[in-house]
Order: C-alpha cells, then structure tokens, then sequence
C-alpha cells in the first residue's frame, strides 16, 4: 500500500515515480527557484521488514541521490530501526 503525501497547493508539487518495486513510499517534486528543484520521498520501513526488502530500499534512496532529477532531496518517514 502507498500512502499519501500532502503539500501546501502554493508548492506546486508533481509527483515522482521511481520504479517502487513493491516499497511503501511517495515521492513529489517541488521546483524551487531558477532550475533548482526539490525531490521529496517518505518511506515507510516495516519493523518485520526482510533483508531483500531493505536492500530495495537502500537502492530507491541511492537512486534518488545520485539522480540528475533533483538539486535538492528530503527523505523522511518511518524507517523502524531497530540495533
């Protein structure tokens, strides 16, 4: 299940699909000034989360971050860490 992320109307927010190969996550794109433009992804981790699912996320994360679609990136939500 995919969740909903909720921006200010004023943002003009887009949203971005990334290939989410079964991950619970929503990301949008938010242009800021000039050709900078913000990429925004809330993930949610479950805590029973298995390994190969971990390995997806981490691969979703890297390729947002060394993506040219993005000058700026916040990635935030519910990652269930656990030591």
């Amino acid at each position: 299940m995919v969740g909903e992320l909720y921006t200010a109307e004023w943002l003009k927010a887009s949203p971005y699909y990334q290939d989410l190969s079964g991950l619970e996550s929503v990301w949008a794109e938010v242009r800021l000034s000039g050709s900078d433009k913000l990429l925004i992804g809330c993930i949610y981790r479950s805590p029973t989360s298995s390994t190969i699912n971990d390995e997806n996320l981490n691969q979703q994360i890297r390729m947002a971050s060394i993506g040219d679609k993005a000058t700026h990136i916040l990635i935030m939500g519910d990652f269930s860490y656990q030591i």
